[in-house]
């Protein structure tokens, strides 16, 4: 499957909330794919599609950072010492489960064996952790194939489907921080820095040895930029839609 990849420069959160979004309008206009990688400018907070955007002020070690809500669901997720990564693929108009299970497989899987090639042997949920399902924070919380370490949560993914195309964007903890103190990242539990690029690198190899990728470095057309602008203003940005509950 040919793939453009983009390697993005750190941005705010609005920003990359849109760049997901244009993303995701392109998959479903032109029939293509995507698989985008990307940093934060500042440290972040998400909040998932249905979460209280008021209990966030409950959470002290992040009360101070931006506050947005995604367009996927799940738990809020403080981004800061991570690697974000971005796939949009065009899918069928039928929401088949089998289809989004697919794609949190491969890329999760492709993470696992990037991260075994560097000596950190990660798993996945194989069951989900009924315990957890409110707790504000996504790694706080265990869904069947959330990448595990040491029994520690680092990687977990969301989607959203438009038009017959499907965004999934996912995280991976590189290490802790000091907005999310509770949750460690892959390099306080190996116990050794972790570095975004080296992991990367690895994980798009693995996407074209394991799972058929053929990555082709691109770049950003003009609507895309465009329809990100757009909607980073006017939605992203905007307490009405981050407010909105």
């Amino acid at each position: 499957m040919e793939v453009r990849l983009i390697v993005d420069r750190p941005a705010s959160g609005s920003w990359n909330m849109a760049v997901d979004h244009a993303m995701l309008v392109t998959a479903a206009e032109t029939r293509s794919a995507t698989l985008r990688f990307y940093e934060w400018i500042e440290p972040t907070v998400t909040l998932g599609y249905f979460q209280n955007y008021l209990s966030g002020d409950a959470h002290a070690t992040s009360r101070s950072c931006p506050r947005l809500r995604r367009a996927t669901g799940g738990g809020a997720i403080v981004h800061d010492c991570e690697l974000t990564y971005a796939l949009t693929v065009p899918t069928s108009q039928a929401r088949d489960s089998d289809i989004s299970s697919h794609w949190y497989r491969v890329m999760h899987q492709g993470l696992i064996k990037a991260l075994a090639e560097i000596g950190l042997l990660a798993d996945e949920v194989r069951e989900s952790d009924p315990g957890r399902p409110t707790s504000y924070l996504c790694f706080q919380r265990r869904s069947i194939g959330d990448v595990v370490f040491q029994g520690h949560k680092i990687c977990g993914s969301a989607q959203r489907r438009r038009h017959g195309a499907l965004l999934q964007h996912g995280s991976l903890l590189l290490r802790r921080s000091r907005h999310a103190p509770e949750l460690a990242g892959l390099g306080d539990l190996a116990h050794r820095p972790v570095a975004a690029g080296d992991v990367q690198q690895l994980w798009c190899r693995e996407l074209v040895q394991q799972s058929g990728f053929d990555l082709i470095p691109g770049e950003w057309s003009e609507s895309e930029m465009l329809e990100a602008q757009t909607v980073a203003a006017g939605q992203f940005a905007s307490s009405a839609w981050n407010q909105k509950r």
